[in-house]
């Protein structure tokens, strides 16, 4: 019994293993001044961040493949930004 638990959790342990994270900085293009507050989203899904006092933000756990990156302030254009992610892979992705 024990080698069968030891065996579901190293397949446990791959199948987590199979994400990603994507981190950057959200800057206004003119000023070059953080955007505290922006929201940033992996479109389609209910992963998501918003940026601290320096524009920085951090999302875990991401699946890994292709996804669209949206980052949305008040006053502001929306953004979009294509992005692969692989497995354990820390992405930037930094919108000015």
């Amino acid at each position: 019994m024990k080698n069968s638990l030891t065996f579901i959790l190293l397949c446990s342990s791959w199948i987590f293993a199979q994400t990603g994270s994507v981190k950057g900085k959200i800057l206004d293009q003119d000023s070059g001044d953080p955007l505290i507050g922006a929201n940033i989203v992996i479109d389609g899904t209910t992963m998501g961040a918003a940026t601290d006092v320096e524009g920085s933000y951090l999302i875990n756990n991401v699946p890994v493949g292709d996804h669209v990156l949206k980052v949305t302030y008040i006053g502001y254009e929306q953004q979009e930004k294509p992005i692969t992610i692989e497995s354990e892979q820390e992405l930037i992705a930094d919108h000015c």
